[in-house]
């Protein structure tokens, strides 16, 4: 029923900045079904471009469901009135005001609205699940799950750490190398030696955390001796103190703001603690990161600390930060022995790790540097965001990127898109959509239902492409992933490894044999090569046979 809103209302609702844009650039899109540039002015392509761009939340807005409801009939509107309950024999105005004003959720009355105006479920908001803050897991009834040899080693090693008071070190495991299920087995075994003592675990999300919650559940249910409690800490859930064993995950934020105001729990917590974890443990040295792990182990000479990561320094260059890593984990650091073969050769083989086909998308455009930009660059060691804008905004490479995508989409694929931008991700994927393949925007502001639901989509096989910005590239675990797309440049070894890392789970723990790498090659101006960040990870990609 959006086709009957004139043609001059369906442009307000696109709006005039995106129409010029679409002109240009939508001629040149495979599938986009145009003629002439002027075409998207026709109400068919208005139509789809508006349901392809506006977005899941555009009916939560009772204003828009007002004006759809003003282009119907009084019979109609009687109808969908009947449909929900409600009293028909209303004016038509009042029957705008008391259907437009009903809740809008996940929820009958919005499903039978949906159904009526032949709108796609799609624009429900996502299930809400809720998370208790202590859940119960009783002692097991299953089989053992072993580790793999490797696996086995660090833990073995970790052990024999653990053996002596007040131990700090880091294990650090590639991607895709189990380190958060070898970390479980560590954990669990503690616990087992601690009855009544309790574990925390860290991090600096709510994928993070929750993956770790999910992880300890599946391994103590294998292997733990008594009923412990888990307690989340992160998000709405506040940290309590355990009353017996406990697996404490929190968020660093969350942490950081309740030990602020109540220090006192850190310390009635201190005394039970055997273990604190640091997940992505690179990002400890960080101020606000550093406190809580310090408040957390003052005056505590009990608790051991291990730190996990995949990359051992927050990026190569930053020599004085990984020094500082490394001095804050007392120079220790656990790692996968493989012999003569450097460790991705090792895991390649036992099909741990993926092998990864390198497909590069060189654009050859040509970006120039204000001083504002280098002095950034100088600074960070990164691409400043201004650039990183300007760079997703040129829809010339765009078109590259969007054809790209549909080859692989067209081969079935399942894509993982790393954009420059908020609004380059929500650009493509609504370009897809217009392209009637199955793809969805996540960012940081995208809520935790609404992403837990986006993602479950994805891993079910449901999407083509799950497009991104700033999010996905830890706490997110998908090992059907066929393809990994990043647009978003960047100098950071540690965020580039993370983004590949999305790709290179193997075979031999439910992955594939080869996950493709598509990078997006630009040349900016002296900063262009992209070798001092690929070449870091030569050995990671391996031979294609």
């Amino acid at each position: 029923m959006i086709d009957r809103f004139q043609i001059r209302e369906l442009q307000e609702l696109v709006g005039n900045d995106l129409l010029a844009r679409l002109k240009i650039i939508l001629p040149y899109v495979p599938n986009s079904g145009l003629d002439h540039p002027n075409d998207i002015y026709e109400r068919e392509y208005l139509v789809k471009i508006f349901l392809s761009f506006s977005g899941q939340d555009i009916l939560s807005k009772r204003e828009f469901r007002e004006q759809i409801l003003c282009h119907i009939s009084e019979k109609e509107i009687k109808y969908l009135a009947d449909t929900l309950g409600i009293n028909s024999k209303l004016d038509f105005k009042n029957l705008i005001s008391k259907i437009s004003g009903m809740e809008w959720g996940n929820n009958e009355n919005s499903k039978k609205f949906l159904q009526f105006f032949k709108l796609p479920i799609d624009f429900l908001p996502s299930p809400k699940k809720e998370l208790s803050n202590i859940e119960s897991l009783n002692k097991p009834y299953v089989p053992f799950k072993i580790l793999k040899d490797f696996q086995i080693r660090i833990f073995e090693k970790s052990m024999k750490k653990i053996e002596n008071p007040v131990q700090r070190f880091i294990i650090q495991m590639p991607t895709g190398s189990g380190k958060t299920r070898t970390a479980m087995e560590i954990i669990a075994f503690q616990l087992n030696m601690n009855p009544g003592k309790s574990i925390m675990w860290i991090a600096n999300s709510e994928e993070l955390c929750e993956q770790a919650v999910e992880c300890f559940k599946d391994v103590w249910s294998h292997i733990g001796n008594f009923d412990v409690d888990v307690i989340r800490a992160w998000g709405s859930n506040d940290l309590v103190i355990p009353t017996r064993s406990s697996f404490i995950v929190g968020g660093f934020s969350k942490l950081n703001s309740t030990f602020k105001k109540k220090r006192e729990l850190a310390e009635k917590i201190r005394d039970d603690l055997v273990i604190v974890v640091i997940d992505e443990a690179h990002q400890v040295i960080a101020p606000t990161y550093k406190r809580v792990v310090e408040t957390i182990l003052e005056s505590n000479y009990k608790s051991h600390l291990i730190g996990l990561t995949a990359t051992p320094g927050r990026s190569d260059i930053l020599c004085s930060e990984t020094k500082d890593l490394t001095d804050f984990f007392s120079g220790e650091k656990i790692e996968i022995d493989s012999g003569e073969k450097t460790v991705f050769e090792y895991l390649r083989d036992k099909k741990v790790l993926s092998n990864i086909e390198k497909d590069p998308l060189i654009t050859d455009i040509y970006y120039k540097l204000s001083e504002e930009d280098k002095k950034y660059i100088e600074n960070y060691f990164d691409y400043p965001p201004g650039l990183l804008k300007k760079i997703s905004q040129d829809d010339a490479r765009n078109l590259e990127i969007i054809k790209k995508l549909k080859y692989e989409c067209e081969l079935n694929k399942k894509v993982i898109f790393f954009a420059g931008s908020i609004d380059q991700s929500k650009f493509i994927c609504a370009l897809l959509n217009f392209m009637e393949f199955g793809a969805e925007h996540v960012d940081g502001s995208t809520g935790k239902d609404r992403r837990r639901y986006i993602i479950e989509k994805f891993k079910q096989g449901q999407l083509n492409v799950i497009c991104n910005f700033g999010v996905l590239t830890t706490g997110f675990d998908a090992p059907k992933t066929d393809v990994v797309f990043i647009a978003r440049p960047t100098m950071s070894i540690v965020l580039y490894s993370q983004m590949v890392g999305r790709g290179l789970r193997g075979s031999a723990i439910g992955g594939t044999n080869t996950c493709k790498l598509i990078d997006v090659i630009d040349n900016i101006e002296k900063y262009g090569s992209p070798d001092r960040v690929y070449d870091y990870f030569e050995q990671y990609w391996g031979t294609n046979e």
